[in-house]
């Protein structure tokens, strides 16, 4: 960081940014992930559980990743992939920013392979909201023949709120060109 005397290594179980992996502040660095570990000081990113193993309590090591109990399945976890976004959509107004994004969530395993694993949603929070100045988050849930609303999306966020409202299923959100 500009103007810092000295900087940290970020210890076991967390990581730092791929271009800083020493930090100037403690909260420049991420603790890892349930399902995810790093046992290495200075780490830039986290490795996953393997397949059958889950993540618990502080990983900063691979004991954590126990075994699954008896009559338990964990083939594989989500966040071992990266979660690939893409922004469809920016604007802002003079509340808050907002996207359409759409999100892949990996490769499909079991029977159903030809679901489609992307989603759309609308996500937005406060203008005033930054790393110092946290928001609380909301997910919009909503039910069987709906869609992701954007107008929710700018409720909450006009209430100080960040938020994302999913659109489940691939149903077109407002155009059919809209994902």
């Amino acid at each position: 960081a500009v103007g810092q005397t000295s900087c940290f290594k970020c210890e076991a179980g967390q990581y730092g940014s791929p271009d800083r992996s020493y930090s100037s502040m403690t909260n420049q660095c991420h603790s890892c992930t349930k399902g995810q570990y790093t046992s290495t000081v200075g780490a830039v990113k986290c490795s996953a559980c393997t397949a059958g193993r889950y993540g618990t309590g502080s990983m900063d090591s691979a004991a954590h990743c126990v075994a699954s109990p008896p009559g338990f399945h964990c083939p594989h976890h989500a966040m071992a992939e990266p979660l690939r976004v893409e922004v469809v959509q920016d604007w802002r107004d003079e509340i808050g920013h907002y996207q359409l994004v759409q999100y892949r969530l990996g490769t499909l395993r079991g029977t159903n392979k030809t679901a489609s694993p992307v989603i759309a949603a609308y996500y937005g929070y406060p203008l005033s909201a930054s790393a110092t100045s946290k928001v609380p988050g909301i997910v919009h849930l909503h039910g069987g023949g709906q869609r992701a609303n954007k107008g929710r999306v700018s409720d909450w966020v006009k209430l100080g709120y960040a938020a994302i409202s999913i659109n489940w299923g691939g149903k077109v959100l407002e155009q059919p060109t809209t994902p």
